[in-house]
């Protein structure tokens, strides 16, 4: 049996949706009328097309990244698809001490941001619990940022001993790294790195210039290479497709992003309560990754030796957080199904 795709694209104002090429490519006559298409051999078609679009130097936001919410369907799509088009799976797993150097450069990148200083803080493990429950009460009703209410709790003398010792190095660090000035960064970066000021004063210098001229994460990307060259990453395939599940996709932008076979089985499939609103979140982490293009797809059906195609509730429907979403079907003619031979 043939099998027929429907094809759903996200309404979005970005430069142009990923069904353009569907629309223009030869082969479909216009139609988006899947006639001897399986889905492997579409996703092929599609992901090769946007290969050959990517630049010859890409940046990080370059490049193409499927998302799935479970391993089992991306294994299978993986397995499909690889050979036939350069794929890799999953992000390289960065070293904690250079997960640390990234972050406090976010806020270098974001003065006073108020989530980034929130994650800074947990590393002063001094600062106990019930000290976090002060400093949101005080973020809330006064609107501070973390360290502005940290000020205000050791004012107050509500802290002390080795949490007020925490608490004074947590206003410091976020303060020198917000301020602008490559004197008072380095001294942050070098307490915590292993370098003298002086050494790494010319290196915020350029990092301050090159990040009004490229990409933030690449900036960073450079700057932790240089900086703790042993944890540097393995240089990462952007002319390749990246396979992800929505979970690790987090903190990560591509111009365009692909969710395939996203059926109600498996999104949000048997989840209920606080289940079902982390597989909400995981969705909209998911459409959020793209920057210019994203494409959703499910099976109406599957072929018959498709390890996926196994009786489970809400096969062959697409995730009902696509319909919640305002996301609608795309203009198709649906094929008739002719048995071969």
């Amino acid at each position: 049996y043939d099998i027929c795709f429907s094809i759903l694209c996200y309404p979005l104002s970005w430069r142009r949706c990923l069904l353009d090429w569907i629309f223009a490519n030869p082969v479909l006559s216009g139609f988006v009328s899947l006639f001897n298409y399986f889905s492997d051999r579409l996703l092929v078609e599609y992901l090769a097309a946007k290969v050959v679009e990517i630049p010859e130097n890409p940046s990080p936001k370059d490049g193409i990244v499927c998302l799935f919410p479970t391993h089992r369907v991306l294994d299978f799509y993986f397995e499909s698809i690889s050979p036939h088009i350069p794929s890799y799976k999953g992000k390289p797993e960065s070293h904690p001490r250079r997960l640390q150097l990234t972050l406090l450069l976010e806020l270098v990148c974001h003065p006073k941001q108020r989530f980034i200083e929130r994650l800074i803080l947990e590393s002063f493990s001094a600062v106990k619990p019930r000290h976090k429950l002060e400093l949101v009460r005080l973020i809330l009703q006064h609107g501070f940022s973390p360290s502005e209410a940290m000020d205000r709790l050791i004012s107050a003398g509500v802290l002390s001993g080795t949490a007020l010792a925490d608490g004074e190095a947590f206003i410091e660090l976020c303060h020198n790294l917000s301020s602008q000035d490559p004197q008072l960064i380095s001294i942050a970066l070098s307490n915590r790195f292993g370098y003298e000021p002086e050494q790494l004063e010319p290196l915020i210098e350029d990092f301050q210039i090159q990040l009004e001229k490229s990409d933030q994460d690449e900036v960073i990307n450079t700057f932790c290479d240089r900086v703790l060259p042993e944890f540097a990453l393995p240089a990462e395939d952007r002319h390749s497709v990246l396979f992800l599940t929505m979970h690790g996709s987090k903190g990560l932008t591509k111009k365009t992003v692909v969710l395939p076979g996203l059926e109600q089985a498996w999104l949000p499939g048997q989840a209920f309560g606080a289940d079902l609103e982390e597989k909400k979140r995981l969705f909209y982490v998911a459409i959020t990754r793209a920057t210019d293009n994203l494409l959703i797809t499910y099976p109406r059906t599957r072929a018959r030796r498709d390890p996926l195609n196994y009786p489970a509730q809400g096969r062959g429907r697409v995730s009902q957080f696509v319909l919640r979403a305002g996301i609608s079907h795309s203009n198709y003619t649906q094929p008739t199904f002719r048995r071969s031979g």
